[in-house]
């Protein structure tokens, strides 16, 4: 048989070899860094509400301490450093989920392409 009509017969896209299994663990890998990079967007989303939470009584306490229902200096600190600490872990957790999507979205048009590359293909 001549190379030509050989390279026509060499792999039909079933019969495995390196590559395949080599795609096949990258799939298996990329898939694992998924689940991590969801399990960090989950919990940013729950620091997030935390954030919010002490931001909220933050506002409260400085609200009440503004308007007289509270004459407490040491509340009113707490309600300042609240109010910091609120704003910091709202804008550090939105960034880092903010991270963690975009490395999401790469994972999967990575997964993507490798899961495209291992199908087999109809020629009409």
């Amino acid at each position: 048989m001549d190379r030509e009509r050989q390279e026509d017969f060499a792999d039909d896209g079933d019969a495995p070899d390196a590559s395949h299994d080599v795609a096949q663990t990258e799939i298996e890998r990329l898939e694992a860094r998924m689940d991590e990079l969801r399990d960090r967007i989950e919990s940013c989303r729950k620091a997030i509400m935390l954030s919010r939470i002490a931001l909220a009584v933050a506002v409260a306490l400085f609200a009440a301490s503004l308007f007289g229902l509270i004459r407490s200096t040491p509340l009113l600190f707490l309600a300042i450093a609240g109010a910091m600490a609120g704003l910091v872990g709202m804008g550090s957790n939105r960034t880092t989920a903010e991270l963690a999507r975009a490395e999401l979205a790469r994972c999967r048009a990575e997964r993507d392409r490798l899961i495209d590359a291992l199908a087999p293909r109809a020629f009409n």
